[in-house]
């Protein structure tokens, strides 16, 4: 009897003890983990010691993009009209950028600090307000000069009409791309070479007084502005050197020929006006550029693949002109066209219509902006949408209406009244309201 108990207490006792014991093997280990995971944090917190990472893990780190953020400068640093002294403070090694870096990248030379009170224009003012005043990705570099030999195999060729983009006005009337462009890495890759004036040539007394003004110059570099890799002159001829947008420029999508690129969505289109005012704004508060963009139209916004709009030809250096004839007038009334400009290009890629288009209104014709003006005067603004973008799935009518908006306020005729870049991109990103915008469009004589 005494051994039939001692069995019974075996078999209930034993699978008790055992469910026991691995109860308390469980809760060690996920006590020792927890502990080891709040090591890891106080260590990457607090400046502790580094934790190891996996090769695995290291290697898919470093492989991902840089964080971005929408503000693309810092607002706290305003345009001032002397260089500021040459003792730039080191960029923080954690600072958020999007483009390659470059050994002599340096971020740009803005000057520091707050106005005195009373002393700042308007446009000052209104970005040191930026709530997002931490975040600079916009960096100024040195301008480098290229080896002739490395764009020879192409010039030499002349290019061939397989390699011509296109021929345009203006001072850079031919444009090629380069597929055999080798790189600082010694990779080929495709560039975009621009060439002064097709038929110009320098001499040599010319190519070294060129090469005196451009030893220290600086361009922008910004994830909204197609980047300038270098200049290079060869046998008299002048060349800049830029990254290769393989999807061509807006004009091209939005005004589209037979067989040319498809038109744009409703998204690709509100993307794109929000990348050209992220690309304007460095260029009205840095020291690097003067006087602003100049002459921003849909052919000057270039797109890559992914419809990220980049503004070109924002380089402004005419070699047949001494530097101090080469560079435009600084002030406001240069920033205040831009803005005028922007919103003509706001209007162009809401309505699908050239700023120039002549549009029936009653028994007349008027520009653009007059027709959009008057559609808002009647209430009926969204009148304005390119159909085919107003039966778009993706279609928003509210921000098609700010769009429109912003344009007509951009195209102001009184340019005081128009809004900073700082305020257009407050405004697209909700974080300010839509300037007020008059029913009917003012005319010049009511604000003189």
């Amino acid at each position: 009897m005494v051994m039939l108990t001692w069995k019974l207490c075996l078999i209930v006792v034993l699978p008790v003890v055992a469910a026991a014991a691995l109860l308390v093997t469980l809760a060690v280990c996920i006590c020792r983990r927890r502990r080891n995971k709040d090591a890891m944090v106080a260590a990457a917190v607090g400046g502790g010691e580094k934790v190891q990472e996996p090769p695995w893990l290291a290697g898919l780190r470093s492989s991902r993009p840089p964080p971005d953020h929408p503000m693309s400068i810092n607002p706290t640093m305003t345009r001032s009209p002397t260089p500021p002294s040459p003792s730039p403070s080191p960029a923080p090694s954690n600072a958020p950028g999007h483009h390659r870096s470059h050994s002599r990248a340096r971020f740009s030379p803005l000057r520091p600090g707050r106005p005195e009170r009373g002393s700042a224009r308007p446009e000052e003012q209104a970005v040191m307000e930026d709530p997002l005043a931490c975040y600079s990705p916009a960096i100024s570099v040195l301008l480098t000069e290229l080896d002739y030999e490395r764009l020879e195999p192409a010039i030499t060729n002349d290019f061939g009409r397989e390699s011509l983009l296109c021929r345009r006005g203006g001072p850079w009337q031919v444009v090629f791309t380069d597929k055999k462009f080798v790189d600082d890495k010694g990779l080929l890759t495709t560039v975009t070479i621009k060439r002064y004036q097709y038929h110009r040539t320098f001499s040599e007394k010319e190519c070294k007084r060129i090469r005196e003004e451009l030893k220290g110059k600086k361009t922008l570099q910004h994830k909204n502005l197609v980047r300038l890799l270098g200049y290079s002159l060869g046998k008299g001829r002048f060349y800049l050197v830029f990254d290769y947008m393989s999807n061509g420029n807006l004009e091209q999508h939005l005004f589209p020929k037979a067989g040319g690129p498809p038109g744009l969505c409703w998204q690709h289109r509100y993307g794109i006006v929000k990348h050209v005012a992220q690309g304007i704004y460095p260029l009205h508060v840095s020291n690097v550029t003067h006087g602003g963009h100049g002459s921003i139209s849909a052919s000057s916004i270039m797109l890559d693949p992914y419809y990220t709009a980049y503004i070109d030809d924002h380089f402004k250096f005419w070699p047949d002109q001494s530097s101090s004839a080469s560079i435009q007038e600084e002030g406001d009334a240069a920033l205040q066209a831009d803005i005028a400009d922007f919103g003509a290009v706001v209007l162009e890629v809401v309505c699908g219509r050239r700023r120039d288009a002549a549009v029936v209104v009653g028994n007349a014709t008027a520009p653009l902006v007059d027709w959009v003006w008057t559609l808002h005067g009647e209430g009926n603004l969204l009148h304005a949408v390119e159909q085919n973008v107003a039966l778009d799935d993706g279609f928003n009518r509210r921000q098609a209406s700010k769009l429109l908006l912003l344009g007509l306020a951009c195209s102001h005729p009184d340019p005081k009244l128009r809004p900073s870049i700082h305020d257009v991109r407050m405004v697209l990103l909700d974080m300010k309201p839509m300037p007020e915008v008059p029913l009917s469009k003012p005319t010049p004589k009511q604000h003189r």
